[in-house]
C-alpha cells in the first residue's frame, strides 16, 4: 500500500527501478505470494505511474548514479550520490540493512539517539560479512556486497535502509 501513498504524494514523480525488478514482480516466485512480498494490486497502479525501467548501472543524472545490486530482490538497486566536495554516498536500501551486515568487522554501532554501543563482529570465517536473511539469492546477494565493499572502503558513506545512525543527520 506504500505504492499507492507515492502515487497520492507525488503524482508528477518518475519512478525509476531495475527491469529485473518489474519482471519479478510481474512474476514472483512461490515463497514471495506466501510471504505477500509482491502485492500484486500493486502492478496496475505502476502501470499508470510515471514508470522508467533502467537496466544495470547507470549514470541517471549528472552526479545520480543507480548501481543494481541484486539478492535481496532480483532488481535491487543502490543509489550513489555525489557530494559537492566530491565525497561519494551510497544509499543501499535493502541490499544492505545495516553497516555490519557488509561491514562486518565493525565493533560499534551508532544508535538513533547518538549513543554508541560495542557489538560483535562478524566471524572472519565469514569474510567479515554477516549475513542477512532477506536474501532470496545469496549468490547474487553476495556479489552485490562485494561490489559495495569494493567501492566504499569506508562503511560511513554507506547510508543503509535501517541504519539507526541516519535519525536527525545531515549528509
Amino acid at each position: 500500500m506504500i505504492m499507492l501513498g507515492i502515487a497520492t504524494f507525488f503524482p508528477k514523480a518518475r519512478h525509476v527501478f531495475q527491469y529485473d525488478e518489474w519482471i519479478e514482480l510481474l512474476d514472483p516466485l512461490p515463497s514471495m505470494r506466501i510471504r505477500g512480498d509482491y502485492d500484486q494490486s500493486v502492478i496496475e497502479v505502476l502501470r499508470n505511474m510515471r514508470c522508467e525501467r533502467v537496466v544495470g548501472d547507470v549514470e541517471y543524472m549528472r552526479g545520480l548514479y543507480l548501481m543494481l545490486t541484486p539478492g535481496h530482490t532480483a532488481g535491487s538497486q543502490c543509489i550513489v550520490v555525489e557530494a559537492e566536495y566530491g565525497a561519494k554516498y551510497l544509499i543501499a536500501g535493502d541490499t544492505v540493512h545495516i553497516r555490519h551486515i557488509a561491514y562486518g568487522y565493525l565493533e560499534e554501532m551508532e544508535l538513533m539517539d547518538g549513543a554508541v554501543i560495542k557489538v560483535t563482529p562478524a566471524p572472519k570465517e565469514w569474510c567479515e560479512i554477516a549475513h542477512s536473511s532477506l536474501v532470496y539469492d545469496h549468490y547474487a546477494w553476495y556479489r552485490s556486497v562485494y561490489k559495495i565493499r569494493s567501492m566504499f572502503k569506508d562503511p560511513q558513506y554507506v547510508l543503509t535502509g535501517h541504519g539507526p545512525y541516519l535519525v536527525n543527520k545531515e549528509f
